[in-house]
């Protein structure tokens, strides 16, 4: 255990002066009995105590060299800042004067400038002093008047949400080395309505509570349709919003340079020599889902691609790599895996391994299949009709309808 100043003097103590000078090993073993819960000095350190006293006149220890861990001329601008900017905050001052923000708060600490928070205050017009001792007067006039006057009143207060004036009292700071009693007014009655108010009337409270919609639903306009369906959906309280067929970006023309099908997210089909086709989708382009497929076929991945199991359970069965067909360029999720879902139900001479996201039966009604073809070799007369519906595209405008129609 290092010795402080205090042992250093106790120890001179001990060797004493003129004819009653102890030795060096008298001098450990009686600091040794003075202080037995603490570990002995050797002869070496009385010695070193003992010369540092006679060359340097104290037992002090030297002043550290090397450089200083703050600069002065580095505290002063920190200093400088806090006073041309008292709301500055430690990461400002550490970018504009280029310092560590562990230097800047150590700074702030050493000089005592503490971060006061704002309080915040009602703002008062120059009318409203007069106001309140005009309604302080009247309010004691009639109580002494009538002892129930009070019982009659009702003390009402609200919450609103602002807009503007609000004050972050969080990431507000005043750097200060005194409380500077900081307040900044804002505006308490705002134009925007409230959606809670409360009344006191002698001891019981009276609240009404603005209602919102849990639900919201956006719908095409439809004349004649959306206001009944309105009126319906207000009643289990859901909230209709309502939208035009066609937006502007629908109407006005792309000045960007077309994407190649290819290269987007979207829903895609691909071709067996046997007639069947393998649906799927993607969340990244289609281009890299294929190689995927590629690859997992040349691997033997059976588990992790269908065209792979399909190749590889199939003999002289390939992929018609260089026909892809794009069914939808889609990038949100939920549409379209709807439409992969869609295009499987709609042709079911497929080798999916599932069926996708499921639908309700209100898709089925709505939408032709094709007919079953074999697998292997040409299909037989009696399998093929005379008119077989070809499979048509579903617009996401469509799919938004039905999903309406379902939660309705």
């Amino acid at each position: 255990m290092p010795l402080n100043e205090r042992d250093r003097i106790e120890i001179l103590m001990m060797i004493g002066v003129g004819d009653r000078m102890r030795t060096q090993q008298e001098v450990c073993r009686l600091f040794h009995e003075m202080h037995p819960d603490r570990e002995p000095v050797s002869q070496s350190t009385v010695s070193r105590i003992e010369r540092k006293y006679r060359e340097l006149g104290h037992v002090r220890d030297a002043p550290r060299q090397g450089r200083p861990k703050i600069n002065e001329n580095v505290q002063q601008d920190v200093i400088l800042s806090a006073l041309e900017n008292p709301h500055c905050t430690v990461r400002q001052v550490s970018r504009d004067l280029n310092i560590g923000k562990s230097s800047v708060s150590n700074i702030f600490k050493k000089v005592k400038y503490h971060p006061y928070r704002v309080r915040l205050i009602h703002e008062l017009a120059e009318d409203d002093f007069d106001r309140r001792t005009e309604f302080c007067e009247y309010m004691m006039d009639h109580n002494n008047q009538n002892n129930g006057f009070i019982a009659n009143i009702l003390f009402s207060d609200e919450a609103t949400f602002f807009l503007n004036g609000h004050v972050n009292r969080q990431n507000t700071r005043y750097w200060s080395q005194e409380n500077p009693h900081w307040m900044q007014e804002y505006h308490t009655q705002h134009p925007q309505k409230v959606n809670v108010w409360a009344g006191i009337v002698r001891n019981r409270i009276r609240t009404i509570i603005e209602q919102q919609p849990t639900t919201y639903a956006c719908l095409p306009y439809v004349a004649g349709v959306s206001d009944k369906l309105k009126k319906i959906r207000s009643k289990k309280n859901i909230g209709v919003r309502f939208r035009t067929v066609k937006k502007i970006q629908q109407v006005l023309p792309s000045n960007k340079d077309p994407v190649p099908r290819l290269l987007t997210k979207g829903v895609y089909e691909l071709k067996c020599t046997c007639g069947k086709s393998h649906i799927g989708q993607t969340g990244r382009s289609i281009q890299c889902r294929i190689k995927e497929h590629q690859r997992h076929t040349r691997l033997g991945n059976t588990d992790k691609s269908a065209i792979a199991e399909h190749v590889h359970t199939n003999e002289n069965h390939k992929i018609d790599y260089d026909n892809i067909r794009v069914l939808d360029k889609t990038t949100r999720y939920y549409p379209r895996i709807i439409i992969e879902s869609l295009e499987i139900m709609k042709n079911n001479n497929n080798f999916n391994r599932e069926d996708g996201y499921r639908l309700s039966n209100t898709w089925r009604l709505a939408i032709p299949r094709t007919s079953n073809l074999e697998c292997h070799g040409q299909p037989s007369s009696t399998d093929v009709q005379p008119k077989i519906a070809e499979p048509r595209y579903i617009t996401r405008s469509k799919i938004r309808q039905h999903q309406s129609l379902e939660t309705f």
